[in-house]
């Protein structure tokens, strides 16, 4: 097999791992908010929805891997958008999370 054949196939592999290994990842703020209320919602610096969504479900993932049920709704209050997220243990016990994903939804022209 010839070093051009091998390189012609390579090359685009090669390329593609590396695109997929630089793109930025979302934002991800260390905060002291547990989410468990509106006023400790944990903020989200994503640039995207679905980055907010990927991070929101990493987060939750890590404290309550086994969840069985997701169920997610925006929600404004004091002119601020939140995402409250409702989960489901296997164990049958329900958790709500709320994250502050103004930035991503907030429409500031009030």
């Amino acid at each position: 097999m010839s070093v051009a054949r091998i390189a012609s196939f390579l090359v685009p592999i090669i390329l593609l791992a590396v695109g997929c290994a630089t793109r930025p990842a979302p934002h991800y703020t260390q905060s002291r908010n547990d989410g468990r209320t509106i006023e400790t919602a944990i903020p989200i610096r994503a640039n995207t929805a679905l980055d907010a969504v990927n991070w929101e479900d990493r987060h939750i993932l890590e404290r309550q891997p086994d969840i069985k049920q997701r169920l997610s709704s925006l929600t404004i209050v004091n002119h601020r958008v939140y995402d409250q997220v409702d989960v489901n243990g296997s164990d049958g016990q329900g958790r709500r999370y709320y994250f502050d994903v103004d930035k991503i939804y907030g429409i500031h022209e009030y």
